[in-house]
């Protein structure tokens, strides 16, 4: 993938996107596995929070990317 001067296709950040979410939603399931608080064990169904939580974190991050790109 190209760096952020260079910009990426739209392509590149459909990809970037998919991996994002993918390591979001590792990130979030370990933090709501942690018997230290965490309120997103007791959501139900917990798994799909997750992936809905991952999902809108990695669309978040694309947009700021695109306007990045856009406002080259």
């Amino acid at each position: 993938m190209k760096g952020s001067q260079v910009g990426y296709s739209d392509n590149e950040l459909g990809e970037m996107e998919e991996l994002i979410r993918e390591e979001m939603a590792a990130i979030i399931g370990d933090y709501a596995d942690d018997e230290r608080g965490s309120t997103i064990r007791d959501l139900q169904p917990p798994e799909s929070i997750i992936q809905a939580m991952a999902t809108a974190a990695a669309q978040v991050l694309i947009a700021f990317e695109r306007g990045y790109r856009m406002g080259d």
